[in-house]
């Protein structure tokens, strides 16, 4: 493992540790509040001290945003599997490939434990994706940026296009949550569902194993994931407390320091639910401004997502209601759709190979127009 840190200066959260065949660096960014802060991980390769996480001239960073109430423990799983597709000339033009925990999620949560709104306002979202872009200096004017949002995190990176435009080169926004104002009664219930179903989930655990075991011999939402999705998420998501309820740190776990009392979800489910409670104005800001995005838009849907039966008009012909990711896809001004065959809402949870590949086109697409670029320029 190399001991060179990718993001240096940056702050790191805790030392790089390897991870199912990636190296992960962890730092501490600011958020877009004085008073809060931002934890993200960079991805680099074992052994290596270029190509994939390493800044560079002409190089493709990547940004990964989380749903809500996951955080951004399985994009480690499509991490490795993108650096797998791509051939060794396409990684060496890979730069920084970056996930980060909103500021109520995840580790994010842990370092902000004085942030606990009743409602989370998604702009906030998107503003502070806007700091870590601008922290980790992933736009630049010799690089590019590549934005994959998933669900609550695909909206994010939508809004902040439309805050920023242009800064990313492309996006690819997988089944991203994005409506109009909420007139639809049964939209508004099933908001209004999450929201309390987030309040009733189990957040306390024997340890990670259990808590895995248990989710893998349920039917339903976990049993659908792919199983290195879900472990990824049970060993980033889901940290062990002493007795007082403080936080073990990884170091004095591995050392065999202290003994767990119990296990706990990092991201508190009054804050998930918070998220669902909060979408409103924001989803319905970047849905009447979708038209306004120049930049190249992959919207991505699981063919079997139950957020198919949710209707919306078509903007080129508003008598006519389509599935919402179809809606969104008709609103882009430059804009594309993919299915993902099999799979429901969470689709980087459950087809991570499908969302490497995905995520490799887009790189090439990039890659490809900077050729076109320098040799018309020749």
């Amino acid at each position: 493992m190399s001991s060179q840190s990718p993001l240096a200066p940056a702050k790191a959260f805790r030392s790089s540790f390897l991870y199912s065949g990636l190296v992960v660096h962890q730092y501490v960014c600011p958020s877009s509040d004085p008073d809060c802060r931002i934890v993200v991980e960079a991805y680099t390769l074992p052994g290596r001290d270029s190509g994939p996480g390493y800044r560079g001239a002409n190089k493709v960073n990547i940004l990964l945003t989380h749903p809500n109430g996951v955080g951004k423990g399985p994009w480690r799983v499509v991490a490795k599997k993108l650096f797998d597709l791509l051939s060794e000339e396409e990684l060496q033009r890979v730069g920084i490939v970056v996930a980060w925990d909103a500021r109520n999620h995840g580790d994010s949560a842990q370092i902000n434990k004085h942030y606990r709104p009743t409602l989370f306002d998604w702009r906030i979202g998107g503003r502070d994706l806007a700091s870590v872009v601008d922290f980790l200096q992933l736009k630049g004017s010799t690089s590019s940026l590549l934005g994959v949002g998933h669900s609550f995190g695909g909206c994010c990176a939508l809004y902040l296009e439309i805050m920023r435009p242009n800064v990313f080169d492309r996006i690819i926004a997988i089944e991203p949550v994005v409506f109009p104002k909420l007139q639809d009664q049964s939209l508004q219930e099933k908001v209004n569902l999450n929201a309390q179903l987030a309040m009733k989930r189990r957040d306390t655990f024997e340890s990670r194993d259990a808590a895995f075991n248990t989710w893998t011999s349920r039917p339903g939402f976990y049993k659908r994931w792919d199983t290195t999705s879900l472990r990824a998420y049970v060993d980033d998501g889901i940290i062990p407390v002493d007795e007082a309820g403080s936080v073990i740190s990884e170091e004095l776990l591995t050392a065999g320091k202290v003994k767990p009392a119990r296990w706990v979800l990092k991201t508190p489910k009054d804050q998930e639910a918070a998220v669902f409670a909060g979408d409103s104005k924001t989803t319905d800001s970047v849905w009447h401004n979708l038209n306004t995005i120049t930049t190249p838009v992959m919207v991505v849907s699981g063919s079997q997502s139950g957020q198919l039966k949710f209707l919306l008009p078509l903007e080129s012909d508003p008598t006519k209601k389509v599935a919402k990711d179809l809606a969104i896809f008709d609103r882009l001004r430059n804009g594309t759709h993919r299915w993902v065959e099999g799979s429901d809402h969470m689709v980087v949870q459950e087809k991570p190979d499908s969302v490497a590949n995905l995520i490799a086109a887009e790189i090439r697409l990039i890659l490809n127009s900077k050729k076109r670029t320098v040799s018309a320029r020749v």
